[in-house]
């Protein structure tokens, strides 16, 4: 059905949090989205509580340019009640021994079922895992 896709990903209304009341029913008995405003849809909504989302970037624990995008990940994914399975690794000995490390991060967390992740691509190894995600259909952004 092409109506999902016009509306984007429907997400519960932060009323909807799994903290405040149940999950919503799954299949035939989904509840619509954007109940509160009036309007209608065929697609069930998500409850925020069962987002999970992945992130893997080259930044290393000693590298502090990416302390700033840890820690605001973080405060978003807890701000909206979604699930961040994020790891930042700490210095290796070598850049290809990292982009490994990534290159089966990104695979584990895409085969896995996420609903999203965002990356850092920094060579052709880690583009591949990319791909393998994107043939999965699970969306990925590049940061």
């Amino acid at each position: 059905e092409q109506a999902c896709e016009n509306e984007g990903w429907p997400v519960c209304p932060r009323r909807s949090s799994p903290l405040l009341s149940p999950p919503p029913p799954q299949g035939d008995d989904a509840v619509p989205p954007a109940q509160e405003s009036g309007e209608s849809s065929s697609c069930p909504c998500v409850n925020r509580g069962n987002v999970r989302l992945g992130g893997v970037v080259h930044g290393v624990t000693t590298d502090g340019f990416w302390d700033d995008v840890f820690s605001a990940s973080q405060r978003a994914a807890s701000s909206f009640d979604v699930h961040l399975d994020m790891i930042r690794f700490p210095p290796q000995d070598d850049e290809r021994t990292l982009h490994l490390k990534m290159t089966y991060k990104i695979l584990s967390l895409c085969e896995s079922g996420v609903d999203g992740v965002f990356v850092s691509i920094p060579s052709e190894m880690v583009e591949g895992a990319v791909r393998a995600c994107l043939e999965l259909d699970v969306p990925v952004v590049s940061v």
